[in-house]
């Protein structure tokens, strides 16, 4: 939601901000009574099973959303974001009897965070998986930054991304309209860089290569080159509508 303010650090699920969006995501299922949520964890905090569980124990039951309105949740799976996407991908493959042997890495690169999972043989690899927090909001302050520094004003983080969502070329500083996309590209390197350093970091104890590469999230667009730069040889698979993917592999997780 465009202006919502976001809570950049570990402990957003204990905000009044994410009880709302649970409430408004209840709400708008227009059910009296759900049988599962489904819902993601960046992914050293899914690793964290006390988190884990007080997220469950806050999710499910009854829920109070308006004056007139109750929601009784049965039951709450919590995942590593990225584990969405996957099987958001998997949906989409004709045969995925082909990649049932294959190591799949996961790239979920959001807001806050930049997530990663990898899957062998299906197995969700623990200890080759993780969180960095060089994500699409430090590409946004770096890019303003850069701005600041050729032009002598800051634009800031925010109107940076309203036009990155409006797919408007330009933003305003001191009245100049200013082209980002040349800004955005160098953040994105620099900040890739440094993602794709630690992603490479985890994988370092792995004995065999990386098959697929599957990059969902919002922020897939800011990372996508530095990816490719760091895992030359692996295919790289962009989810169609790749800040929706989580969701939907979330939903089809849930429904099968």
């Amino acid at each position: 939601m465009e202006n919502w303010p976001r809570e950049l650090h570990k402990d957003y699920t204990a905000t009044e901000s994410y009880r709302a969006l649970f409430n408004a995501g209840l709400l708008l299922t227009e059910m009296s009574e759900i049988d599962c949520v489904i819902t993601g964890l960046p992914t050293n905090q899914y690793l964290d099973a006390e988190l884990r569980e007080h997220l469950t124990k806050i999710m499910r039951g009854e829920h109070q959303i308006t004056p007139r309105r109750k929601v009784v949740v049965h039951d709450v799976k919590i995942v590593p974001q990225p584990l969405g996407g996957f099987v958001d991908w998997m949906h989409g493959l004709d045969d995925p009897s082909q990649i049932e042997d294959s190591s799949v890495l996961v790239v979920d690169p959001g807001f806050f965070s930049v997530d990663w999972v990898l899957l062998v043989n299906g197995e969700f690899k623990r200890a080759s998986s993780g969180t960095s927090l060089d994500a699409t909001s430090v590409v946004l302050d770096e890019a303003a930054a850069m701005i600041a520094q050729d032009h002598g004003g800051n634009p800031g983080r925010s109107k940076l991304e309203n036009a990155v969502r409006a797919e408007r070329s330009t933003v305003s500083v001191f009245g100049e309209r200013i082209e980002i996309a040349p800004y955005l590209a160098d953040a994105s390197a620099k900040v890739g860089h440094i993602a794709c350093s630690q992603i490479q970091e985890s994988l370092r104890k792995e004995n065999s290569s990386i098959d697929q590469i599957v990059l969902v999230g919002g922020g897939a667009p800011f990372f996508e080159a530095s990816i490719k730069e760091a895992f030359a040889k692996t295919p790289i698979n962009l989810a169609k509508e790749a800040v929706f993917a989580n969701a939907r592999g979330f939903w089809r997780g849930g429904a099968a």
